[in-house]
């Protein structure tokens, strides 16, 4: 423990593990597979007093909903990971840095981001405002890997040490670039013996980049952050999601992945309890959980989108377009071209068949549509509930869950309908071919989490993003 004065600067490290949630946490521990993490809250750890927290990410339950709410405040903003521009027609993809550039630009300028003010974001959707953003994805879109607004890269006595960290590193990165083609190698054989070759593409590309690149680019670079004293670091581990969502979130990959970030934490707390020109609060948090699933085209032989056009082939007069963009097991439905969503007298003006074929579907649990009342409808197979602002929930839904489908029909370019997929034999059904998913309300996907030193949100049995924006707003920069 560095010795400090009573003049040093407070600050955090933030730590997001992206996708655990904390079920799946238990169970890697009592797989003794994070050893970090679980002599956190036993032995000689527990004097430094760290306390967990429940988080509840809310629906659409994704990282850019939650990362925003978290690091700007901003409620709601996005009805998912992907949707339709209805405004021009485009497809809006969080995996397309040049369009996640553009958002934050437009959406955040002038915001309070409580990375402002010494601060430094690593491997993050959004900069929150940060001094260095490394690797984010706004960041990358706006044409820098580095943006930073001191100019550090600059200097030539920075290169020099970046240099020098790619010298001393590039044997380990080696090493463990090498381990991870080993461990892939075994994963297929195994998926093999097991019939399960189908599940997830071959990854030596992705497990490399990160599991080992992007953990020893964070590493090295919070490191130094560390030993600055800068005041506000926010840093996201992306290796547990890409297993998760490519094989499944308790598949043999992506546990080792996460014994992988386990590790990586120890070293982070290690830095953060030694480095004297800033005294650290550590934390650590999942942003959303993940539901095991099993992908519909995989199951019915092509996408949901062609199973529902093929239902209404015979509609008379023929169905317009139908547009599906999917967030895993949530899904909006577009129809036509319209600017403007339609109600649901409308949709079924336009569609006449829709609701009937899906409400005949195994692969849709639920779905919602907008009515002129200013309330929703909620359709659970034939039935339907007619839901008004100051309604109480109806039998299936509780009262964060409908203020969340209140807030999501709300944006403009959510769907005209937005589908929740089914459930079987304990496999969530995915729009998207993955073995992995979140969005939806699965109690996995709710089930986040915080770790963070004791009492620091008194007696609170749950939180939200929204109550972490106001805690490091209130706590950190006044």
């Amino acid at each position: 423990m560095a010795r400090r004065t009573p003049d040093t600067p407070r600050g955090f490290l933030l730590v997001q593990v992206d996708a655990l949630s904390w079920q799946t946490l238990l169970f890697a521990m009592r797989r003794r597979r994070l050893r970090f993490l679980t002599r956190l809250f036993k032995g000689r750890h527990q004097r430094h007093g760290f306390d967990v927290t429940p988080l509840r990410p809310g629906v659409p339950a994704t990282t850019p909903k939650v990362q925003a709410e978290l690091l700007y405040g901003a409620r709601q903003r996005f009805p998912g990971f992907r949707f339709l521009n209805r405004a021009s027609g485009e497809t809006t993809y969080f995996g397309n840095l040049f369009e996640v550039a553009r958002i934050e630009r437009n959406q955040f300028a002038g915001r309070f981001g409580i990375l402002e003010n010494s601060g430094a974001s690593y491997f993050n959707i959004f900069d929150g405002g940060a001094d260095r953003a490394t690797f984010s994805s706004a960041g990358v879109g706006a044409g820098s890997l580095f943006p930073t607004k001191d100019g550090r890269l600059a200097r030539v006595a920075y290169r020099c040490k970046l240099a020098l960290w790619a010298l001393i590193t590039m044997p380990r990165v080696i090493y463990r670039t090498t381990a991870e083609a080993a461990r892939e190698t075994y994963d297929i054989l195994r998926d093999f013996k097991n019939h399960e070759l189908h599940r997830g593409s071959f990854s030596y590309v992705i497990r490399s980049l990160a599991n080992v690149l992007a953990s020893e680019l964070t590493l090295a670079a919070v490191g130094h952050e560390l030993r600055e004293g800068t005041r506000h670091l926010f840093v996201n581990f992306i290796g547990y999601d890409k297993a998760a969502h490519l094989r499944g979130p308790r598949h043999a990959y992506a546990l080792w992945s996460l014994s992988l970030v386990d590790r990586d934490l120890k070293r982070l707390h290690r830095l953060a309890r030694r480095a004297r020109r800033c005294s650290y609060d550590f934390y650590i948090m999942s942003d959303h959980g993940m539901a095991p699933s099993r992908p519909i085209a995989e199951h019915a032989g092509r996408p949901f989108e062609e199973l529902l056009e093929e239902a209404l082939a015979d509609q008379s007069p023929p169905a317009p377009a139908l547009r599906l963009r999917a967030t895993g097991n949530l899904a909006h439905l577009y129809l036509g071209a319209g600017e403007s969503p339609l109600l649901d007298g409308e949709v079924a003006q336009l569609v006449p068949l829709l609701k009937e074929t899906l409400a005949e579907s195994r692969y849709v649990a639920w779905w919602v549509s907008r009515s002129p009342y200013n309330g929703l409808f909620y359709h659970r197979g034939a039935a339907v509930a007619h839901v008004l602002r100051d309604s109480p929930p109806p039998a299936g839904l509780d009262a964060p869950l409908l203020a969340d489908l209140f807030a999501l029909l709300d944006l403009p370019d959510s769907g005209d309908l937005v589908l929740f997929a089914a459930r079987e034999e304990g496999l969530v059904w995915n729009f998207l071919d993955e073995y992995g998913c979140h969005g939806g309300n699965e109690p996995e996907e709710q089930d986040a989490f915080v770790i963070h030193p004791r009492r620091a949100f008194g007696q609170r049995l749950g939180l939200t993003p929204l109550d972490l924006f106001q805690h490091f707003r209130d706590t950190y920069h006044n």
